[in-house]
């Protein structure tokens, strides 16, 4: 089940991975990882998922976000769209905290994977990210679920549809006894 949670969010790491190392890198090296923003993230995502699935220009905007080049530029782009920002507000966190929440817990979901696979802390690991690795795997049983939603989400799939390739196949992962 672990490793079904780190494929969850690889989109999320694969887009802001490379974002990381903009000026927002000190943010999000210091960014601890709440439950109630993990929460509040996922009701935010939910509510802009469904209002994308009614307004195509959303769609198209949030597809054309998620290739940001930088994470600074990414919560420009959404903290200037209004539909965006009230998403967010109305799930009780600002677009800011959920992109990083989101960011955080990629980050998370990955090094808690790479421990799991080497039995150490990824190498050069923050102190803040070893304590969100924490945060993750302690609150797992909860994570998972809300993951799950995440995944049925088009805004958060690469071609704008929801994905259902290997969504059997991964609920039977060696790791799922865990």
């Amino acid at each position: 089940m672990r490793r079904l949670a780190f494929l969850a969010l690889l989109p999320a790491l694969l887009i802001l991975g490379p974002a990381r190392a903009q000026s927002s890198d000190a943010a999000l090296e210091t960014y601890l990882l709440t439950m109630p923003n993990v929460r509040k993230m996922v009701q935010a995502l939910e509510s802009l998922d469904a209002s994308a699935k009614k307004n195509p220009a959303l769609a198209a905007k949030l597809n054309e976000d998620a290739g940001a080049s930088d994470l600074d530029q990414l919560l420009s782009k959404c903290q200037a769209d209004p539909t965006i920002k009230a998403a967010f507000s109305s799930a009780g966190i600002s677009v800011r905290d959920g992109v990083m929440t989101q960011a955080a817990l990629a980050f998370a979901a990955a090094g808690a994977y790479v421990q799991e696979q080497t039995g150490k802390p990824p190498e050069g690991a923050s102190p803040t990210l070893l304590a969100n690795i924490k945060s993750y795997r302690e609150n797992l049983a909860e994570i998972e679920p809300l993951i799950q939603r995440l995944r049925k989400l088009g805004i958060l799939q690469s071609d704008g549809g929801v994905d259902g390739e290997g969504d059997e196949g991964d609920e039977t992962d060696e790791d799922a006894g865990d």
